[in-house]
C-alpha cells in the first residue's frame, strides 16, 4: 500500500491479489484484506489509466466487497468465471471483480 501511495505511474491493468491477513513486527503494520481492501482498491484505482481495468482477487472465503466501491466504479463480479474447471464444485475458494472508472 505505501508502494501505490508514492508511485506516480499509470498503468492499464492492474491485479491485485492481497494476502488475507499480514503483519510485520518490524513496522508494526498490520493488513486484513476484509478491513483494508477499500482503501487498497482506492489507491490501486488512482494509478488506474481512464480506461484501465484494475482485476482484485481473494481466496478469503468469509469476503465480502464494501458496497460503496460499486458507487464510484464500474463493477463486475467475475468469480465464476475466475475458477478453474478442476474447482467448479467449490466456488467459495476464490472471489474476482473486475472494477474499471465510471465513462
Amino acid at each position: 500500500m505505501q508502494w501505490l501511495q508514492e508511485q506516480k505511474g499509470e498503468y492499464d491493468l492492474i491485479f491485485v491479489d492481497p494476502p488475507t491477513f499480514s503483519n510485520t513486527k518490524k513496522t508494526r503494520r498490520v493488513f486484513d484484506v476484509q478491513e483494508d481492501h477499500k482503501r487498497l482498491i482506492e489507491l490501486a484505482m488512482n494509478r488506474l489509466a481512464g480506461d484501465g481495468l484494475l482485476i482484485f482477487s481473494t481466496n478469503f472465503r468469509q469476503f465480502t466487497l464494501d458496497e460503496s466501491i460499486g458507487k464510484y466504479y464500474a463493477v463486475k463480479n467475475i468469480s465464476k468465471a475466475s475458477i478453474p474447471f478442476d474447482f467448479i464444485k467449490n466456488t467459495k475458494i476464490h472471489k474476482c471483480w473486475e472494477i474499471r472508472k465510471m465513462l
